[in-house]
């Protein structure tokens, strides 16, 4: 076999790796996004232990009368580890930042891959040229396979914070509750025939709003339950409900089909579907979010006049907050925050008032 051919065979096998650790590791790592600075110290350790191996043996064969080729290749491995291990600190935190629930388990398997393919190339002479092939490879191709998961991530359907819902009984209920809490003016919303329901708006920052909902009495009642729980609803107005949207809801409802049934609605120009359960309340004594997708251009938020609010921090409480924000793996947003008790939301906002808080 040539050197040419060796070098060839080498770079194919680790570009092969390369893929192989990527797709191994999104599939079957799932490391809970809350450990991912451990995780990214934990990637470290092994190729760190590997180098720490490498310099010992290195320093041996330096004191002993080695011949010079092998110290010289001991010491071009412990330079090309240095180097691919800057690298790396410089690519797999942002990987695993990008990546979201996917990331650690990723970047985890590029380090075990790192440890296997530097133990590769400091093995054997003869296939020296083949072993440095695939670890060159297999080390830089992570560059190119970070993008490709990363793609894959998003391919899969992810969620994003949309908007929030202050229900009840009447809107002019929930437009003193709002006003009142956060000190400004709601705007008008619309009719949703399909559930006979109407709403006030209210802008807010980073391309959230806020709506009040409630049943209109105009309206005629549908065959069918509300959505948001709304035919049960009594009591003070108070934040219900939190809405993400997907741009995959049919592939979210068939990988949880606890989210509800794809349900096309319309208010005035715009259109999308969301997800309503046939009882109208949302999993988790509706602290699950109501999932939905836009299919109409623009988004209402961009409507509307800016009020001067920011939301900070979305608190969900649950009894099973852990489960809610595993099964809710998909939305990586640092504002929304999971805490263990009875059922409620809580979010917290910047106006032009300072801080206010909406329950």
């Amino acid at each position: 076999m040539t050197e040419r051919t060796r070098v060839l065979l080498g770079m194919i096998a680790g570009l092969l790796w390369s893929v192989g650790l990527l797709v191994g590791a999104a599939l079957f790592l799932n490391i809970p996004v809350f450990a991912l600075v451990p995780t990214i110290m934990t990637a470290f350790l092994a190729p760190g232990l590997i180098l720490a191996v490498i310099i010992g043996w290195a320093s041996m064969r330096g004191f002993a009368k080695a011949p010079s080729q092998p110290g010289e290749v001991d010491r071009r491995v412990i330079q090309n580890t240095v180097e691919q291990l800057a690298l790396a600190a410089a690519i797999w935190p942002a990987a695993a930042v990008l990546l979201g629930p996917a990331g650690p388990g990723v970047i985890m398997g590029l380090g075990v891959g790192f440890a296997v393919t530097r133990m590769v190339w400091q093995s054997g002479h003869w296939w020296r040229s083949f072993s440095d092939a695939v670890s060159h490879l297999a080390t830089c191709a992570n560059r190119v396979t970070v993008a490709l998961s990363y793609h894959f991530e998003k391919a899969s359907g992810m969620l994003e914070l949309d908007h929030l819902a202050v229900a009840a009984e009447t809107l002019e209920d929930g437009r003193e509750a709002v006003e009142a809490a956060l000190g400004v003016t709601l705007q008008p919303g619309g009719q949703h025939g399909h559930f006979g329901t109407h709403n006030l708006l209210l802008g807010l920052e980073d391309g959230l709003y806020l709506e009040v909902i409630a049943i209109d009495p105009a309206a005629p009642k549908p065959a069918y339950p509300r959505w948001f729980d709304l035919d049960r609803f009594e009591g003070f107005a108070r934040l219900t409900t939190w809405i993400c949207r997907s741009d995959d809801l049919s592939g979210h409802v068939t990988a949880d089909p606890q989210a509800g049934v794809p349900v096309a609605l319309t208010r005035g120009d715009l259109n999308w579907r969301m997800a309503v359960p046939e009882s109208g309340q949302l999993p988790f004594d509706h602290s699950y979010p109501a999932v939905m997708q836009w299919d109409s251009t623009g988004h209402p938020a961009a409507r509307l006049a800016p009020s001067g609010c920011r939301l900070t921090r979305l608190v969900v409480s649950h009894p099973e907050a852990a489960t809610l924000r595993q099964t809710l793996s998909g939305l990586e947003d640092a504002r929304v925050v999971y805490e263990t008790g009875a059922p409620a939301l809580k979010a917290e906002f910047d106006t032009p008032f300072g801080r206010r808080v909406l329950t």
